[in-house]
């Protein structure tokens, strides 16, 4: 009878670990559910990061790119005045040269 006592004992024991151990899985799943959650929207703050990133560096390129069109424009209109200049200026020393005959 003392064998029997002493293995309901045992067994009684061995369930409550067991139950004590359910708890404690119970726990953990429920962390893990709500750190997911967690991770889930601090990673959807960080895509939404990396598009607003992205259409900033898109309208950088943008704006890059029409600051080079300008550049080139302008270049193009300075070279059109210098040889104007050059002319004007050539034009100039004709007259000079011709009015000192």
């Amino acid at each position: 009878m003392k064998e029997l006592s002493d293995f309901s004992l045992h067994i009684e024991n061995f369930l409550k670990k067991i139950q004590k151990n359910s708890y404690r899985i119970f726990e953990i799943s429920e962390n893990i559910q709500k750190d997911w959650a967690v991770f889930k929207d601090e990673l959807s703050l960080i895509e939404n990061k990396l598009h607003e990133t992205d259409r900033i560096f898109d309208e950088v390129v943008f704006n890059i790119n029409r600051i080079f069109d300008d550049t080139g424009f302008l270049l193009e209109k300075l070279e059109e005045f210098g040889e104007f200049l050059k002319e004007k200026y050539h034009q100039f020393l004709m007259i000079i040269i011709s009015l000192k005959k």
